[in-house]
């Protein structure tokens, strides 16, 4: 069973010139188990505000539910007189589809999915009760196929055949099948700490939905517009891979001359290290190489992972950030190592900094770097760290 998800599940609004809305916000169920399911009842109840509606917009965003009760809603739509427009704003998978076949017009956004599939059901008992259930299952699926007919423009047994392979359908898809009149534009979606958050219903990453989503390119697209627009792009939720292309193309040049900017304010020439007193270990000189103290508000390994065959410039130039940020991660490891020494779990803090901006990294290895420098005056190791130590990166030789 999916996730619950607090919702307003089910309202109604009477609005002027006859015109009404119904949304249908969560899981279809015969009874109230959860405050966000939505039973017959309520639609009943919904309804009966609606009454002098001549047109009724539905909205839908439901993963689906009981097959009977999914039934009764749909035949209380079919007696409602008014002219019934059917919006599917995110998901409308197994029976919340079939719900969306009582529409004289459907309506589905680019991004948004619908899932149509066979009932199925539980059942315990001997051999003759299994097989009155199974019998029962068959005939429910014929009332279903009959309401899928209505819109669905192939043969009846192309659409078994769908529904006994459970086919999720995108918006192109669907309207191939004529399961739906005209797509809309791209709904809301965006990352949430349990998966996505899709047109106000939470995803979690552990359902079927999310890993179709994820099958399809559609969260990891919406995952590099939002690092896209981290570096400043101006990037729109219906932009496209075409249109993101274009404007990496205009916008990439500016982006990194403005962190060479950054860079060369934010890096001063090394200060010698003090003498050190008799009293202290002879330090070990610092490796010239180092540094973490360029800030740049940006996440260089978003670049790489922008559209596969893109153009071999933009490609050097994220690569060019991913080279950046890698030196800024060894160095703050280096001073992880010198402050814990085999307390220190490299590969734990390689893929945390995976998820961290740069200017973070850098808090976290000054804060390394001060530790290491108080431990060895504690006489705890013989290695001075490398503290005053300065990253300096050439872009012109990389990019």
């Amino acid at each position: 069973m999916p996730n619950k998800i607090t919702l307003n599940h089910i309202t109604a609004k009477a609005k002027d010139n006859g015109k009404g809305e119904l949304s249908i916000y969560g899981d279809i169920s015969d009874v109230k188990w959860w405050e966000e399911d939505v039973t017959p009842k309520d639609i009943d109840e919904k309804l009966k505000e609606l009454t002098d509606c001549t047109d009724i917009d539905i909205f839908i965003n439901s993963y689906g539910g009981s097959v009977f009760a999914g039934q009764a809603i749909a035949s209380m739509l079919d007696r409602c007189k008014a002219t019934k427009t059917v919006h599917i704003d995110g998901i409308a998978a197994s029976m919340a589809s079939v719900i969306a076949m009582c529409g004289d017009k459907i309506i589905m956004p680019d991004n948004a999915l619908m899932m149509i599939h066979k009932p199925s059901s539980f059942a315990h008992g001997n051999a003759d009760e299994l097989r009155k259930t199974a019998d029962m299952l068959d005939k429910a699926e014929e009332t279903l196929v009959a309401l899928y007919m209505r819109h669905f423009n192939k043969s009846e047994s192309e659409l078994k055949d769908l529904l006994k392979a459970e086919t999720w359908l995108t918006a192109d898809e669907a309207l191939d099948y004529g399961l739906i009149d005209e797509k809309s534009e791209a709904v809301e979606m965006a990352a949430s700490a349990k998966g996505i958050v899709f047109n106000k219903l939470e995803i979690g990453k552990d359902t079927n939905i999310y890993k179709t989503l994820s099958a399809k390119g559609a969260i990891n697209n919406m995952e590099i517009k939002a690092k896209l627009k981290e570096l400043g792009l101006d990037i729109l939720d219906t932009d496209t891979s075409d249109t993101i292309l274009t404007k990496l193309n205009d916008g990439f040049d500016g982006i990194i001359a403005s962190i060479q900017a950054k860079a060369k304010t934010a890096s001063p020439e090394p200060t010698p290290a003090a003498e050190p007193t008799p009293t202290e270990p002879t330090p070990v000189p610092a490796e010239p190489t180092a540094t973490h103290t360029i800030s740049a508000q940006v996440e260089p390994t978003a670049a790489g992972a922008i559209i596969g065959a893109a153009d071999p410039a933009i490609v050097a130039k994220a690569e060019a950030f991913d080279k950046y940020k890698n030196g800024v991660v060894d160095e703050a490891i280096k001073h992880g190592i010198q402050a814990k020494g085999e307390d220190f779990n490299e590969d734990r803090w390689r893929k945390i900094f995976d998820n961290m901006e740069i200017d973070e990294i850098n808090a976290q290895a000054d804060e390394w770097a001060a530790l290491a420098k108080s431990v060895l005056h504690t006489g705890r190791t013989s290695e001075e760290p490398t503290a005053d130590a300065k990253f300096k990166i050439n872009f012109n030789d990389i990019v």
